[in-house]
């Protein structure tokens, strides 16, 4: 493939996102605040190049940079990296994220007994930022991604990212609500109910497209979640060949 070029801002992001490092991995590892890298994924900011020089060495890759330009030397072999490891890589920054603002809540629920439930209004605060920055990094991970992805919650599709709506058609606004069954064909969807039974999922169903075609698509999604509400995580890919409508990289 050669070198590759992409501009400096583009280059964190991806780098941060498809790791297997946490952001308070990163944010350990370069010695700066998560907000700084929160900031990095989701606004439109500078950022140093001997930022972007220490993730390359952090992911032993072969960079220079001309003009705010990264050059990659993309004959390097690359790790591979399975649907599952990025599905799993998603899920466990979120998780990540929410360990971190149960404990802020637990610290304000504690400050607040202890001075008979008067306003706390710094850790109050530290709760909010938590939310907000949970936000951002869904935000960035999900519906910025390039892979086809879908978020449903027991068994009940809340969300699909703009990769997804581009495959199958249908809208996130048209599809939020539906029972998942309601988009596979009806020969596949006893081995859809024996899947979501499972905490990890793999299989391969045809997907109803609102164009009413169904292309064929693997799945792969994991499930987490506590107090009794089960999430799930999905990476779909459209695999057959040809498919009508479907422009996709097979």
């Amino acid at each position: 493939m050669g070198i590759v070029e992409m501009n400096m801002i583009d280059f964190v992001r991806e780098s941060i996102l498809k790791s297997n490092k946490s952001i308070q991995e990163w944010a350990d590892d370069l010695s700066i605040s998560r907000q700084t890298i929160y900031d990095w994924l989701n606004k439109d900011v500078n950022i140093r190049q001997k930022n972007v020089y220490r993730i390359a060495k952090t992911l032993e890759k072969e960079i220079l940079i001309t003009n705010g330009v990264v050059k990659i030397d993309a004959t390097k072999k690359k790790e591979e990296t399975t649907e599952m490891d990025f599905t799993n890589r998603v899920i466990e920054t979120l998780l990540d994220d929410k360990k971190r603002l149960l404990n802020k809540i637990e610290k304000l629920n504690t400050a607040r007994t202890e001075v008979q439930y008067q306003p706390h209004p710094e850790a109050f605060n530290a709760v909010a930022d938590g939310l907000e920055n949970i936000t951002k990094q869904w935000n960035w991970a999900f519906y910025h991604n390039s892979k086809p992805m879908s978020c449903s919650r027991d068994d009940t599709l809340r969300a699909i990212n703009p990769a997804l709506e581009k495959i199958i058609g249908w809208t996130e606004d048209e599809l939020r609500g539906k029972s998942i069954l309601d988009l596979v064909h009806k020969n596949d969807k006893e081995a859809v109910i024996q899947a979501l039974s499972k905490v990890n999922r793999d299989l391969s169903v045809r997907v109803k497209k609102k164009n009413g075609n169904y292309c064929l698509m693997h799945v792969v999604a994991k499930e987490f979640g506590t107090n009794g509400m089960r999430y799930s995580i999905g990476l779909l890919t459209c695999v057959e060949k040809d498919c009508p409508d479907c422009d996709s990289e097979h």
